[in-house]
């Protein structure tokens, strides 16, 4: 079940939804790239600031980070480097012992610098804050 679907469910039946919570909040899956920026930074910020627990919902959709993270049993990294393009392509050879690469320097935006700042900044405390887990793939 994911996140809207849950929060359909929630809108439905409260009581119901916070019951189901532990079963369905149970794996949370972090995937920072350029291409993800937009999505999980503010996932990220939401997860490691300091808030108030009654206001850290996330993207209005109700659910509460504290919550998510106390019931994560399973964290999963995808990739952790907002600096990453996964479209970037190029080659690698070796010349007397030395990696030269094949094709042009990656383009680095400016937002990825500012994320991976985030990055560093809201990791360790949305980590700390994950007590259940029990899997890191």
């Amino acid at each position: 079940m994911d996140i809207i679907a849950f929060k359909s469910l929630r809108l439905t039946c409260k009581h119901l939804s916070e019951s189901l919570a532990p079963q369905v909040l149970c794996s949370l899956t972090l995937d920072i790239n350029q291409d993800t920026i937009a999505k999980e930074i503010p996932k990220l910020k939401a997860m490691g600031s300091d808030v108030d627990d009654n206001n850290d919902n996330i993207e209005g959709f109700g659910l509460n980070i504290r919550k998510h993270l106390l019931s994560t049993r399973q964290l999963t990294i995808r990739g952790l480097s907002p600096i990453f393009d996964p479209s970037y392509r190029c080659t690698w050879s070796y010349n007397n012992g030395r990696s030269i690469r094949n094709g042009p320097e990656p383009i680095i935006p400016p937002e990825a610098w500012t994320a991976d700042e985030e990055v560093k900044k809201y990791l360790g405390g949305a980590i700390t804050r994950m007590k259940g887990v029990q899997r890191v793939r």
